[in-house]
């Protein structure tokens, strides 16, 4: 959201799980994107390496806490 905007955080307690939801109010991702930013080594940035949402997604895979949403 580079001008302005809204990001909020939340998490309530599920079935003795805890859910983390975030949102915000940017104007969102292209399809393009959207359909590749699990792909290890993939960026949209400038300056990324394209690791951070591959491994918080296997971190997940492992911890068996599959399939969340996107």
């Amino acid at each position: 959201m580079p001008e302005s905007g809204r990001l909020t955080l939340s998490s309530k307690e599920s079935d003795g799980n805890v859910e983390i939801m975030f949102v915000d109010t940017g104007i969102g991702m292209a399809k393009e994107i959207m359909e590749k930013i699990w792909t290890p080594f993939f960026t949209a940035k400038a300056k990324g390496m394209g690791l951070g949402l591959p491994t918080c997604k296997r971190i997940i895979e492992v911890h068996g806490k599959y399939p969340y949403q996107t």
